[in-house]
């Protein structure tokens, strides 16, 4: 019943993230050409979370917290 919806939301969030990222790290580099104190591995570290973001977002999953019962006479 959720499922459709499930894979919407999966496939939204991972492309906001992925937006983010991606402007962050674009960021990064632009600035690492004028400022040489932004060093390589700042900018790996966040392709490495970008990476790492997308993978948990792919394994994301459903789960049931609770269910209301609602008695009307």
């Amino acid at each position: 019943l959720m499922e459709p919806q499930h894979q919407t939301r999966i496939e939204q969030a991972k492309h906001l993230f992925s937006h983010n990222m991606q402007a962050e790290i674009s960021r990064l580099s632009a600035l690492q050409q004028v400022n040489k104190n932004i060093r390589a591995d700042e900018i790996e570290l966040l392709e490495q979370q970008l990476a790492q973001g997308l993978d948990y977002l792919t394994q994301a999953t459903l789960r049931l917290e609770a269910i209301r019962v609602i008695v009307s006479n």
